[in-house]
């Protein structure tokens, strides 16, 4: 039974409803009902989709052009992103150098915008693209790109995921190795990211720093720290040479006189069309600097480079006592070898080296500014610390023997092990391997032209350490004690006696050494004879033997020795008896090999100065003379006519001369060997001196040389 007042209810909302008032319709009149079928059109031009490849535009495998292969970088796939970079490198074997630096801007911006990339492949494989361009175009066409390249490496460098930073030290190694320009420019940026990589601020709002200790990375603490200070390293070398080339070009700009605009009534006037100083090449750099923020650069400005050396020796000195083995309990063991591990004394070399090169930017900057406020602050400060953590332990050795003498059969390290299916390698060569491993993985760029013999010897022994010390204990202390005074000169003595072969490529340590000690061992009071012995030692056993190598460490350790001879901060090494006898035989080596410019000048200076056991010297190796000029040979970077002079100059301090020396020196001028110019030159020297030679002979012979 329903429900009672329901039907009303529903009456009554029926009638609520709003009627809609009804139209009749309306029906279109008759042939206005027809759909109208008729439409218009418009042509599609397809420009670029319809054109064939005509042979100009370089393509991959797969038909697709550079745009195309651009496209893939910012693809979500990481292996479309991986097949774009494969695409890039096929273009890369096909382009000219037109294409080449058309697309320059856009390959560099992909490549380096991948050095974040999520997936380690696409890093690693578009560091190598990078590595390959780099070599192609000149480093100038690359300078504007700087701001780039250094704004994705510092972000790779500071980016929260561990693998990203180590793999943005490939990107650091490429652009070292192939555009150092680049590196120096952007040194601004990356010397703060450095310090982050292995360090972080204190957190209780000090403005010091401490080392951090990556847990979630797969490389040992102490193995990563080397390969970021190996980087570290290498962008203050590539920094300090563009410093060096920097002010050389401004003080040759500086030195050069503006035009003179003094008119002489009297005689025709002549005018440049420009101002020669305008001529002088523009330092791209220096331009490309002055977009970054800040209008001074970290290692220009003395206040800037006072806070990063501030920031930084605490934390290498922090790194040395954290894997050096005097500072561990496990070292109070008697019994246990006190040398260093190949972990220590690589983490030494490159904390050596580093604050070696921090002290020739503040020497720089002292010397551009002709004070010495940098180098004096920097003594105060770190010279005890210094000596206390790194110089106590000197001079410090291997603890490990590597045997590189390929003649000695019976040790037991050069037994040769099998490999299997009848190859066989030597226990030496397989401890060399593993060293050289880890040697190249933190240096690859301080290493690239060293063999692995010279490598092995180098780092692992200690000799590059050493020799740095002695380097740093020389300028950071003004007077040496005793003690230290005698392990310097032990150590060179030692090193000097037996410099083999495989430390040549390294020669430029042994010298910065000697050249610091001769230098400042003025005010020591000591007895330089020993080690002064021991270097003309050197340079004779090194002129003796025939390879270039030795013949180059002979003519260093010649022009070392001859500013000494020449300059008046030496003058307390003259009185050496070992100087002296060497200073007599000098002359002679003009006919022992190649004669350098710089030895010819030095040879002048010498004789210039009346110095009497040259003059001596001279007299007695006038054939050694002769054989310089019948054997005249230009070396690399050698103004050619200077040398001649050079070389001429000698003959006006012979004051004594007899019948054979003329007859001899007329066959050498008169003979094929000797050229015109030089002839010219060496008649017009002795025609000055005529006054000697004509108590002998008449001297009408010479001037037909002329």
């Amino acid at each position: 039974m329903g429900r009672p007042g329901a039907a009303q209810r529903g009456k009554k909302a029926e009638k609520a409803k709003v009627k809609l008032k009804g139209h009749a319709t309306k029906f279109l009149p008759k042939g206005k009902n027809i759909t109208n079928t008729t439409f218009k059109v418009r042509k599609i031009v397809l420009q670029d989709q319809l054109k064939t490849p005509d042979g100009t535009q370089p393509l991959t495998k797969r038909k697709l052009n550079i745009k195309e292969v651009f496209s893939k970088f910012d693809h979500y796939s990481s292996s479309q992103r991986q097949e774009g970079l494969h695409g890039l490198s096929q273009l890369l074997s096909q382009m000219d150098m037109g294409h080449l630096t058309s697309h320059l801007s856009g390959i560099l911006d992909g490549l380096a915008k991948l050095s974040l990339d999520s997936e380690s492949s696409v890093r690693r494989q578009s560091a190598q693209i990078l590595a390959a361009v780099f070599p192609l175009v000149k480093e100038t066409q690359l300078l504007p790109f700087s701001s780039v390249l250094g704004s994705y490496l510092s972000c790779a460098m500071t980016h929260i995921k561990i693998g990203v930073q180590e793999d943005s030290l490939l990107l650091f190694d490429a652009l070292l190795e192939n555009a150092p320009g680049i590196a120096a420019a952007s040194a601004n940026q990356l010397l703060p990211c450095v310090l982050d990589m292995i360090s972080q601020s204190r957190s209780d709002h000090n403005s010091s720093r401490e080392l951090s200790v990556q847990l979630s990375s797969n490389l040992i603490s102490s193995t990563w720290r080397a390969k970021v200070f190996g980087r570290l390293q290498a962008l203050l070398v590539v920094s300090l040479k563009y410093r060096k080339e920097k002010g050389e070009l401004g003080r040759k700009i500086s030195n050069q006189e503006p035009f003179s605009t003094t008119v002489n009534p009297t005689s025709p006037s002549n005018f440049p069309l420009y101002n020669s100083i305008y001529a002088t090449p523009v330092c791209l750099p220096g331009i490309f600097l002055k977009s970054m923020k800040g209008s001074k650069q970290l290692l220009h400005d003395d206040v800037q480079l006072r806070a990063f050396v501030d920031s930084i020796m605490p934390l290498m000195l922090d790194s040395w006592m954290e894997v050096n083995p005097q500072s561990s309990q496990k070292s109070k063991n008697r019994n246990e070898d006190p040398g260093l591990p190949l972990q220590s004394a690589l983490i030494l070399h490159c904390v050596l080296e580093i604050i070696d090169l921090l002290w020739q930017h503040l020497v720089s900057w002292d010397e551009e500014n002709a004070r010495q406020d940098l180098t004096t602050w920097f003594k105060t400060t770190y010279f005890k610390e210094f000596n206390k953590f790194l110089g106590k332990g000197f001079p410090y050795s291997a603890r490990s023997t590597i045997l590189l003498d390929d003649d000695d059969d019976d040790d037991d390290n050069s037994k040769e092990v099998s490999q299997g299916r009848g190859r066989r390698r030597s226990k030496t060569n397989k401890k060399i391997t593993e060293e050289l491993a880890v040697l190249k993985l933190a240096l690859p760029y301080l290493l690239k032209d060293k063999d692995e013999h010279s490598s092995a010897e180098a780092i692992p022994k200690c000799v590059l350490q050493n020799l740095t010390l002695c380097h740093l204990l020389t300028n950071l202390c003004q007077i040496p004690t005793v003690e230290v005074r005698e392990k310097i000169f032990d150590t060179l003595i030692s090193y000097l006696n037996q410099w083999s072969s495989y430390l040549l490529p390294w020669s430029d340590h042994l010298l910065r050494a000697l050249r610091s000690v001769f230098e400042k061992s003025s005010k020591w009071g000591c007895n330089l004879d020993p080690l002064l012995a021991a270097v003309v030692s050197r340079y004779h056993k090194s002129s003796a033997k025939r390879s270039a190598s030795h013949q180059a460490l002979a003519s260093q350790l010649c022009d070392l020795l001859g500013e000494v001879s020449v300059l008046t901060k030496f003058q307390h090494v003259e009185s050496c008896e070992s100087f002296h006898d060497w200073i007599v035989q000098l002359p002679a080596s003009l006919g022992t090999g190649q004669v350098t410019l710089n030895k010819l000048c030095i040879f002048n200076k010498l004789a210039s100065m009346n110095n009497v056991p040259f003059l001596e010297g001279l007299h007695s190796a006038f054939d050694s003379l002769l054989g310089a000029v019948s054997n005249f040979e230009l070396l690399d970077g050698e103004n050619h006519a200077e040398k001649e002079a050079a070389l001429a100059s000698l003959f006006y301090w012979i004051n004594k001369w007899n019948g054979n020396q003329i007859n001899a020196l007329r066959n050498v001028l008169s003979g094929d060997k000797c050229s015109s110019s030089l002839s010219k030159k060496i008649s017009s020297i002795l025609l000055i001196r005529k006054d000697k030679l004509e108590k002998l002979e008449n001297t009408s012979w010479l001037e037909k040389f002329l």
